[in-house]
């Protein structure tokens, strides 16, 4: 069979035109997520990667004229070095390779692999499940550096239903969050709800911005840290709700008391999995813990409308395993390209360049987890 033809879309024009291939072959690939959809990606560029300057680095392959392999990439100089990421960069979660189911899927790997890195000094891939395509490639390629964050999920096959799951929750959550709820109740009107209206979603998520900044705030945390609290990214959302299209998966629900909202949380559902990208909830609540009472309903909710997964996303923060007892191991890889990429890669690979970059990243409210991950000796698995 002959190999497959590779080009690399880097104009943006296109890129658009591209559109309609793009969701033929997501369409004829088994694994797949939201987040390698065009409307996702496509968003991504427009309001992440082209917005900080970012080449379009798509590379395509084709079989007898037919695409059969997508790698969404950008391209860019950093440290004077040439780098690629997924488009999107840090915003990417379960990205891998399009690629369509067949035979010969290991070989165009490695042949898009060879093809995208021969004009790169290194590669940054984040966020990825080992049970990606990717995965055992990058796993093969001598030098892979990476960082390894843990994805809590809750998989309903667990459960034969919301009474079982809830009983199998602490004492402490069960009757606290009963008793929260109660107090509310006793104050007007608590109503769990997905916004539908383009109007009322886009004042949900203001609503959001704002109370996500201040919490920060409160936390003595960096604003970067916050999810939604950078101006790329709120944009991004932003043409989420300005523009849905037909097969837009994004959800937006509240928790209002008298249709004030005292929490709120935005997802992407998809093939029966909901990702929970971001929650928000007003500290003038916060004695009522409003943000997990919110959590308590969408899980019940995706229980009772049969969707499998609901995905808590990176990082494993405490409070998310009372709600998920299982964790994804999701993989950040540096992998080098050149004889810079791989000097690169021994530096951070040093003591010293491990120590630097874990200072940078470290935030107080990471102690927890680093703690609780260091001596509890729990094993990732999906």
């Amino acid at each position: 069979m002959s190999p497959l033809a590779f080009e690399t879309i880097a104009d943006e024009q296109e890129f658009r035109s591209f559109e309609a291939e793009w969701r033929d072959l997501l369409g004829r690939v088994r694994r797949r997520t939201y987040f390698q959809s065009f409307d996702w990606i496509w968003r991504s560029w427009e309001h992440v990667a082209r917005v900080r300057g970012q080449k379009l680095f798509v590379v395509v392959g084709r079989r007898a004229g037919k695409v059969v392999l997508i790698w969404p990439l950008v391209r860019f100089r950093k440290l004077l070095l040439r780098r690629a990421e997924w488009i999107g960069g840090e915003k990417s979660y379960l990205q891998d390779v399009l690629v369509e189911d067949a035979p010969e899927a290991g070989e165009w790997l490695e042949a898009a692999w060879t093809y995208a890195t021969k004009t790169l000094d290194f590669m940054w891939l984040n966020h990825m499940n080992d049970d990606t395509m990717l995965g055992p490639l990058l796993q093969r390629i001598k030098g892979v550096a990476s960082n390894v964050d843990e994805a809590p999920y809750v998989d309903w096959a667990d459960w034969s239903d919301w009474e079982t799951y809830w009983r199998a929750r602490s004492k402490n959550i069960r009757k606290g969050l009963g008793r929260r709820r109660r107090r509310l109740e006793e104050q007007g009107d608590v109503e769990f709800r997905f916004v539908t209206s383009r109007e009322e979603r886009g004042e949900v998520l203001e609503w959001m911005f704002l109370h996500k900044a201040a919490w920060m705030k409160s936390k003595g945390l960096r604003m970067e840290d916050g999810g939604i609290d950078t101006a790329d990214t709120r944009d991004l959302y932003r043409a989420f709700v300005a523009d849905p299209p037909d097969a837009d998966g994004l959800r937006l629900y509240t928790l209002t008391l008298d249709r004030t909202v005292l929490a709120a949380e935005l997802g992407f559902l998809f093939e029966g999995t909901l990702v929970g990208v971001v929650g928000v909830f007003d500290l003038l609540w916060e004695k009522y813990t409003p943000g997990s009472l919110l959590t308590a309903d969408v899980l019940r909710w995706t229980l009772e409308n049969d969707c499998a997964i609901f995905d808590f996303m990176p990082i494993g923060e405490d409070y998310k395993y009372s709600w998920a007892p299982r964790e994804a191991k999701v993989t950040t890889y540096v992998v080098p390209c050149s004889l810079p990429g791989r000097i690169l890669v021994a530096w951070r690979r040093s003591r010293f360049g491990a120590l630097m970059r874990h200072l940078v990243r470290l935030r107080p409210a990471d102690l927890p987890r680093l703690i609780r991950k260091r001596f509890s000796g729990r094993s990732p698995k999906r």
